[in-house]
């Protein structure tokens, strides 16, 4: 079944049916019932919500931004058991997965494999991303993925939830969940958070945005506090439908990501063999 965005323009209004488009091609078909959100027609509160919005996700870069030979095994000290290979899942929604791109290796998962082999690493990515996910989708997928024995997982989910305006606390007793599984084995994580968009009400965003660093503080898990950091409400690194990244929006993503996976992939090469 087809779903039309009927949403035009600006970013914020148009991720809202986004992730929910994904969804025609989920693994679990989503409720019919279960409501929509409705983004505001007036023209100045879109500006008032975008400026709230942008001031919420600009935050101080955890890295410099250097360039990419900083992140080499030489230049960070990271030796690898010889002939190990390392085993990333990119475990996510529509914004792992490549929805909407024209080509597959433009992918997140693909672009960031590209990327760290470039940089002397190596390592397989397993795209892990099905379109429309909510947490509780992913929830139930996860011990399928963590079978395979990923030496790290990079865990994003949450988009689908505020999108379909689902119950935050059942959101953040799934991601729990799942932060839970993989830390019973021996992968590292990378916890990716979101940010709602500000026209749900005040309310429901301040309790939606709390959950991601909460979670990431009580678990002790690298935190990258916004996935579409440098991407967001730039329609210059959108596709049309202003939601999803395009092919340069992906890379920006991996390079913003990219200092999180590199000292992850040192904790692993410093794991001992067993």
């Amino acid at each position: 079944m087809a779903m039309k965005s009927g949403f035009r323009g600006w970013y914020l209004g148009a991720l809202l049916c986004a992730v929910l488009c994904g969804m025609c091609f989920a693994e679990v078909a989503v409720s019919a019932e279960q409501p929509y959100v409705t983004v505001h027609e007036n023209t100045a509160q879109r500006a008032s919500d975008k400026t709230k919005f942008m001031s919420r996700t600009a935050r101080t870069s955890l890295y410099p931004q250097t360039g990419l030979e900083y992140y080499t095994p030489e230049a960070q000290g990271i030796v690898c058991p010889r002939g190990k290979v390392i085993f990333i899942s990119a475990f996510g929604d529509s914004l792992v997965s490549g929805y909407g791109l024209d080509n597959a290796m433009d992918a997140f998962p693909m672009v960031l494999q590209e990327t760290l082999r470039k940089l002397g690493y190596a390592v397989v990515v397993e795209n892990d991303g099905i379109a429309g996910n909510t947490t509780a989708q992913g929830r139930a997928r996860l011990p399928k993925v963590l079978l395979s024995r990923p030496d790290i997982v990079i865990l994003e989910l949450g988009a689908n939830d505020m999108l379909q305006h689902r119950s935050v606390d059942r959101m953040k007793n799934n991601l729990a969940a799942m932060i839970r599984k993989v830390k019973a084995t021996d992968a590292e994580l990378l916890f990716a958070g979101m940010y709602a968009v500000p026209h749900l009400g005040k309310r429901y965003t301040n309790k939606f945005d709390a959950v991601f660093p909460d979670l990431a503080a009580k678990y002790n898990v690298l935190f990258y506090p916004f996935f579409l950091e440098g991407v967001a409400l730039d329609h210059a690194l959108n596709q049309q439908d202003g939601h999803h990244p395009n092919a340069a929006g992906v890379r920006v993503i991996v390079r913003n990501i990219l200092p999180y996976v590199v000292k992850l992939i040192g904790a692993v090469c410093k794991q001992p063999t067993h």
